[in-house]
């Protein structure tokens, strides 16, 4: 069994950041038969052929799946599918990772046995795995970015959990990051210096385009609402309930 898979969506993406992108993914200290690559294009309108043609001949682990127009969530949860190494992670088509940070990553992961291994960050200390805990102690105690590509995933867990992606929602990443976490029962933070993301003026959030707006403003509601209903739920744990109190105690000193 492979190591590692990455997924990585494409959708009309500039051929020159899907080229750097799949360059850095062959500077993760694994040899090309301990990893592959879910290389999905979700129906773009122009796919960059000559990148896909340039790495698909020069690479065997690459697997060039293409599909009509179904968004970034389905895309994901296809590749989630797809996965047939040990562990997975997401980096999306214009972003990068940083050199020799999943081989690292993937031996903390494995020697600790974790469901989830965090690495977003800026430095490079990947001596060693941090403190293991469960997903819910994770989530309570430690500030981290909810981004899909903040994370090496054992496959098998994610698998069976059923967590997906919410199809057609803003700020899904969020929420599908909540679930996991709280989810796995042995989650570490193995690195925190792992992805180049590109910062983007059209993206998503960003757009000034109207609709798009109202789309993002109506996902901005999706997750408040899911965190407020999560956050109720993680009050009535007993051991929250008694860090609470402790906190409490504390301000009152």
């Amino acid at each position: 069994m492979k190591k590692v898979s990455i997924i990585i969506p494409v959708f009309n993406t500039n051929p020159s950041y899907v080229d750097e992108c799949l360059e850095s993914c062959f500077r993760q200290g694994l040899a090309d038969d301990e990893f592959e690559i879910i290389l999905i294009d979700d129906g773009s309108s122009s796919p960059p052929e000559d990148v896909y043609k340039k790495w698909c001949t020069a690479k065997q682990n690459i697997v060039l799946l293409r599909q009509k127009n179904s968004g970034l969530s389905a895309t994901r949860n296809r590749g989630i599918e797809v996965a047939s190494a040990e562990y997975l992670c997401f980096v999306d088509s214009d972003d990068s990772l940083n050199d020799n940070v999943l081989a690292p990553a993937f031996v903390a992961a494995k020697r600790d046995d974790l469901d989830v291994a965090y690495y977003h960050g800026y430095r490079r200390d990947l001596a060693s795995t941090q403190e293991v805990c469960d997903g819910k102690t994770f989530f309570a105690e430690h500030d981290f970015n909810p981004a899909a590509w903040s994370f090496l995933v054992k496959a098998k867990f994610l698998k069976k959990s059923g967590i997906r992606f919410y199809v057609g929602k803003i700020c899904e990443e969020a929420v599908f990051s909540y679930e996991m976490v709280s989810a796995a029962k042995r989650v570490g933070i193995v690195s925190e210096g792992g992805y180049c993301y590109r910062y983007s003026e059209d993206s998503i959030l960003r757009a000034r385009d109207p609709i798009r707006k109202m789309k993002t403003a109506r996902g901005f509601l999706f997750a408040a609402e899911f965190f407020n209903s999560a956050l109720k739920r993680l009050s009535e744990d007993p051991r929250e309930r008694e860090r609470e109190r402790e906190r409490s105690i504390i301000c009152r000193l």
